[in-house]
């Protein structure tokens, strides 16, 4: 391996861990301890902790094991790779970050607060990435609550939905 490649690999390393380390800060200090469950993986590691127990970030972990398998066949080993990376680092940040009290105890601010943080943390891996660079895609543009049926929505640029639950 040359020089430039290491520098490379290296600063690949450090933009997959500073998004890893902001996208479980939005999770972990925001959105999980204000039960709210973004939309994906780690939406469903929400959920599945708050009903079953355990942490969201080793939920999140497991249920991406099957999916990691599935897209070495799709993408090749080096894009799992840095996405396994990922997905370990998200998992460790999210239960440090579950160990410290939440910042905020109200939902349309944690929902703020934690989309902004999860948005912030996929950035890096987009620009250095492209396409299919860092796995998760959680940009919130427009934000809506409903105060009476505990619901946060928000609209992806990409003309998806993403749903946030707030559980009573």
């Amino acid at each position: 391996m040359d020089r430039k490649s290491l520098r490379s690999s290296f600063k690949k390393i450090i933009i997959i861990t500073f998004g890893a380390l902001c996208y479980s800060a939005g999770i972990g200090l925001f959105l999980d301890p204000n039960k709210l469950a973004p939309g994906g993986v780690v939406g469903v590691s929400v959920i599945v902790s708050h009903v079953f127990g355990g942490q969201t970030g080793t939920w999140y972990f497991l249920i991406n094991i099957p999916i990691v398998l599935l897209g070495w066949w799709k993408f090749g080993g080096r894009f799992i790779l840095s996405s396994f990376y990922a997905i370990a680092w998200n998992s460790v940040f999210t239960n440090l970050f579950r160990t410290l009290p939440a910042v905020t105890g109200h939902p349309l601010t944690a929902a703020i607060a934690g989309s902004l943080l999860t948005g912030v943390g996929c950035i890096p891996g987009r620009c250095d990435h492209g396409r299919h660079g860092y796995h998760h895609q959680n940009f919130a543009k427009k934000i809506s609550y409903d105060q009476d049926k505990y619901v946060i929505s928000g609209d992806r640029p990409s003309g998806g939905h993403s749903l946030r639950l707030c559980f009573p």
